[in-house]
């Protein structure tokens, strides 16, 4: 028997977010259009173009390059595809020649035995990485910026529902003969074994790299067991303890690979079953998503899904179609249960959603609607939770923080969360919620990821004035390095967008570095070489904590005015003090207006 591979991989490293991938089809679909495979079929001169046109578009977080093979990305990009469902398989290649091994038209003869062999009415055509039905459906939606929605949640969750390892899209080599695993059914199932087992119904980063990922199992009881152990020895910050983990269980010899490898690999899957909807995302923990879990339980107690042969399995796997447990009685259940929800909980009701010819439609409105007025009520909510806003911003940059009751370590979007939440508390903006934040959230409001570049971390506009907020947790050197350009670039961009109102710019971390202050104490100069004086104001976390602390909180008077007016008085003396004595003065102004 062949060795068991050395991870659980759901999709690769190179797309890691799934807002990404509609873009990158596209680009696909349109390269694809004028590629001339009987010409050219040298495979790494195509996957080399190929990755420089999804580059072009900003989408791609890579460089597009590996090494020294120049179409190492555009590979994997491919690989991820085919894996989901979105393309056709990889041709065979000329063994020694490097070149597609196409028929004289340039076309897969994999693909046409398929066809062949199915009388499928599937619209696939014959050329290599054709496009799937099942890209299709993605590639004609539209991410909401950098969050996917309803529906591109249910077109990731027919995918994932589908994946096998190994299959005809993911091979182990021939002479594997292990379990095959079904990744998003272990997933469910372990979050239900969990829950028998009376243990914490959430799985970490950790945990899905070190015990779930090599363990190469179904046998629930083994993961079980592990995580068990994991969790009563893990002390510490857990990637610290996951490397002793590692170490102690025989490092590379047992797991194959490094373990900054084994670590990274977790993020796709964490990141791909997040995509689904089924699960959410509390720091580096998941947890079943409470308002899904009716599907996720009929999934977890599926038997073993059989095919007679490879075509039979791609053919229901490519065609996007509705997948087992969605009869016509389940289907008109949700759009029933989502519209009742619209009307009795958010008196809301549009002939619009009732789209009875596409019942699927109307359950992905509806589904979008009710996040949108849930979100709207986690807004309200959050004037009265200002003690809990207090306590995390007060632990944001240490260790733990806890959010209903589930302990996780802080990354750099929480950071972003918390301050959202504090200035959602303090309210009076008069932009939409979901524009005030440039980071994702799953349906607990709680960040996926941080704020995609190119974007600032939070923006809101009040009547007088328009405030941008960037947070960081960087410190000294790493902060002046990554931080002036754009904090810089985000104000004049929002400067020349509101002329009309004066544009500031919160900038908060840690401590500031004094070689940050003196840049912003300086004019910036945009694209246009058009001169810029910032209004940007450097302040600590602990600064920002006891604002929010004395005059929310306690005293329950912060308005946008008072900050407007703290502003003010600290860009009164940027041009006239060092930078020393510039942050000094920043203290004093803040000391001052918290005593009032």
């Amino acid at each position: 028997m062949a060795k068991a591979p050395e991870a659980l991989q759901i999709g690769n490293t190179t797309f890691r977010r799934p807002w990404r991938i509609p873009e990158g089809l596209r680009v696909l679909k349109k390269f694809n259009n004028s590629y001339d495979f009987k010409k050219n079929r040298k495979s790494e001169e195509y996957e080399a173009s190929l990755i420089k046109s999804i580059s072009a578009t900003g989408v791609l977080e890579s460089q597009g390059k590996d090494k020294s093979w120049k179409g190492g990305h555009g590979r994997k990009f491919l690989n991820f595809c085919q894996k989901f469902g979105f393309v056709t398989p990889r041709p065979k290649v000329v063994r020694g020649k490097g070149i597609y091994d196409l028929n004289s038209n340039g076309e897969d003869e994999f693909i046409i035995d398929f066809l062949k062999n199915t009388n499928s009415s599937l619209a696939i055509e014959k050329l290599p990485f054709s496009l799937t039905p099942l890209w299709n459906l993605l590639a004609e939606t539209e991410s909401e910026d950098f969050e996917i929605t309803s529906e591109q949640k249910d077109i990731f969750l027919k995918s994932l529902y589908y994946q096998l390892q190994p299959s005809v899209l993911h091979s182990l080599g021939n002479n594997y003969k292990g379990e095959i695993i079904r990744p998003l059914q272990l997933f469910l199932r372990i979050f239900f074994k969990l829950d028998e087992k009376n243990m914490e119904q959430t799985l970490s980063h950790g945990e899905i790299a070190l015990v779930v990922n090599p363990s190469w199992t179904n046998n629930l009881d083994t993961i079980i067991n592990e995580l068990k152990e994991f969790r009563e020895k893990k002390k510490g910050k857990e990637r610290k303890f996951s490397k002793e983990w590692f170490e102690k269980k025989g490092g590379k010899k047992i797991f194959k690979v490094d373990f900054d490898s084994i670590w990274t690999y977790a993020d796709p899957n964490i990141s791909y079953l997040v995509s689904t909807g089924l699960v959410d995302k509390i720091g580096k923990k998941i947890i079943l998503n409470s308002s899904k879990k009716e599907i996720s339980k009929i999934i977890s107690k599926e038997k073993e899904i059989r095919f007679t042969n490879d075509y039979e399995y791609l053919e229901k796997f490519w065609s996007g179609g509705l997948l087992p447990f969605e009869d016509e009685k389940y289907l008109i259940n949700k759009a029933n249960l989502n519209s009742n929800i619209l009307e009795t909980k958010f008196n809301f009701k549009d002939d619009v959603f009732s789209d009875k010819q596409n019942i699927k439609k109307t359950i992905y409105k509806t589904e979008d609607k009710i996040k949108e007025f849930e979100e709207i009520e986690f807004f309200k909510s959050q004037k009265n939770n200002s003690k809990e806003i207090v306590s995390t911003l007060e632990n944001i940059n240490g260790d733990t923080i806890s959010y209903n009751g589930i302990e996780f370590e802080p990354e750099p979007e929480h950071l972003e969360w918390i301050v959202w939440r504090a200035f959602l508390a303090i309210n009076s903006f008069i932009n939409e919620i979901k524009n005030t934040r440039g980071f994702p959230v799953d349906s607990r409001f709680l960040p996926t990821h941080h704020a995609s570049g190119g974007k600032e971390d939070l923006f809101f506009e009040f009547e007088d004035y328009c405030l941008i907020v960037e947070v960081t947790f960087k410190t000294k050197g790493s902060q002046f390095k990554d931080e002036v350009e754009p904090v810089y670039r985000h104000t004049a961009k929002r400067m020349n967008l509101y002329k009309d109102k004066q544009v500031y710019c919160l900038f908060i971390a840690p401590e500031i570095d004094l070689n940050l202050s003196s840049s912003f104490q300086r004019a910036y100069y945009d694209s246009q070489n058009q001169e810029h004086s910032g209004n940007i104001v450097p302040i600590t976390i602990e600064q920002f904590t006891k604002i929010f602390l004395e005059l929310f909180h306690k005293k329950r008077i912060l308005t946008p005015i008072i900050f407007k007016e703290i502003f003010d008085k600290i860009l009164e003396m940027k041009e006239k003090t060092n930078p020393m004595e510039w942050q000094l003065h920043i203290d004093k102004t803040i000391e001052e207006n918290i005593s009032r």
